[in-house]
């Protein structure tokens, strides 16, 4: 029989045109004749996705800052790039006489991105981050602790980073234990 509307071929996944040559059954729907189906279609990769245990801080290959946070009722994650504000408006210098300040903003598809080409932010660039705007990536809490600042990160954040030193280290400063 001849396809009047284009559809799907049930034994080989392939697309049918309409006015194609194609054999019919009900409830089984429709078929290239047999031995007529091109190669299967390759089967897709599974979709990347983010889920709740992955929240954190990432950086993306271009370097920009990404957070992903679970939303409220904790179903699901979201991202949030980091955006350095205009300079008039920082509280803080940066290493070249500047006032930086920064926030995080929605961004519409980013947890996507992040799937694919994202990687975790280790302990030493979260500390490099908080040197530089004087908060936490993470949390945004500015450090008041002493040990903290001279850790150069919380001791609530620190176990979201990986870092090449050991959990005694990073607890104790970097100093052995």
């Amino acid at each position: 029989m001849i396809a009047k509307y284009p559809g799907t071929c049930t034994a080989c996944g392939n697309r049918v045109a309409a006015g194609t040559d194609v054999v019919w059954k009900p409830g089984q729907g429709i078929r290239h004749h047999p031995g007529q189906c091109p190669a299967p279609k390759a089967a897709e990769p599974p979709a990347l996705r983010l889920e709740l245990e992955d929240a954190g801080v990432y950086v993306l290959p271009d370097g920009a800052i990404v957070k992903v946070k679970a939303n409220r009722a904790k179903t699901n994650v979201y991202a949030m790039r980091w955006t350095e504000l205009p300079s008039t408006w920082g509280d803080r210098l940066n290493e070249n006489d500047k006032h930086v300040r920064g926030e995080y903003a929605y961004e519409p598809g980013l947890v996507k991105q992040v799937a694919r080409e994202g990687r975790r932010m280790t302990l030493d660039e979260a500390k490099a981050f908080i040197l530089r705007y004087g908060q936490c990536c993470r949390c945004g809490k500015s450090l008041k602790v002493a040990e903290s600042i001279e850790r150069g990160i919380g001791p609530v954040c620190v176990k979201y980073f990986s870092a090449g030193t050991t959990g005694a280290q990073l607890m104790t400063g970097g100093r052995a234990a």
